[in-house]
């Protein structure tokens, strides 16, 4: 790839940021620990959420080992816009981001996974990050050494969980409190609470078989969604007013170095 990551990442954060770029009042961005498929069927369906909500919502997309959120997405929800962050960046994604960032007032960012070359670049740039973190013992100390690697890259990032696979709110309300613990003891790191997906067979079949996510009103998963959805607009921190500039610069950078 040319010069390493870390020859050039001091740029991320040195240049001005020039132009008139409006960008979004609200950046998300998700991360969890390899392995888990619920992270594109989380964001296609909080996108759903908020765009029901009333908000312009993109997702930008930077974990591609699975199947695209704009596949889960489907014909039913266009107005969604979906951008997949393509190495190296061509002058149509630069272009891009700059609209979304004009356009969109949330943006919800699908991260990579730790030792993705897009990881460093994320992490520069954002000010919070919510781990996806599922209650077996497996997932918990994956995503453990997850919070402790953000934690230990920038120390003063904000930090969530979001905790799924849980059968009942109970346990998932116990594993966000024995992780926020160890966090608080051994990292010295306030966990923020974004909430719980239940366990649902929906998730993985809705990944598997490529279909647009269908919540109905009643449902608890449709519940669960709603209400983390309503946490992301509530729970403050996020607000980035320079997010899309400082990336389109970021990935010119990284362009220079293939």
């Amino acid at each position: 790839m040319g010069r390493g990551l870390e020859d050039f990442s001091h740029l991320f954060l040195s240049q001005e940021v020039k132009g008139e770029i409006t960008t979004p009042g609200r950046v998300v961005s998700f991360f969890s620990p390899p392995g888990g498929v619920e992270k594109p069927f989380l964001l296609a369906n909080l996108a759903i959420a908020l765009t029901h909500k009333g908000r312009e919502v993109g997702i930008i997309e930077a974990d591609l080992q699975f199947p695209p959120i704009a596949h889960l997405l489907g014909q039913f929800h266009p107005q969604i816009d979906t951008l997949p962050l393509l190495l190296p960046p061509s002058p149509s994604l630069l272009q891009r981001i700059e609209e979304m960032g004009r356009e969109k007032e949330i943006l919800l960012i699908n991260a990579p996974q730790f030792a993705s070359p897009l990881t460093q670049i994320i992490l520069k740039l954002i000010d919070e990050a919510i781990i996806i973190l599922p209650v077996e013992l497996p997932g918990r100390v994956n995503g453990y050494q997850l919070i402790k690697s953000i934690h230990l890259f920038r120390e003063e990032m904000k930090l969530g969980l979001l905790i799924t696979k849980a059968c009942t709110a109970q346990e998932a309300r116990t594993t966000y409190e024995g992780i926020r613990a160890i966090a608080k003891k051994h990292l010295g790191v306030e966990l923020e609470n974004y909430g719980f997906l239940l366990n649902d067979l929906h998730i993985p079949r809705s990944i598997r078989e490529g279909r647009p996510p269908f919540l109905t009103s009643h449902s608890r998963l449709g519940r669960s969604i709603r209400n983390i959805a309503d946490l992301i607009e509530e729970v403050k921190g996020g607000e980035d007013n320079n997010f899309c500039a400082r990336l389109k610069l970021s990935l010119k950078d990284l362009k220079l170095a293939y």
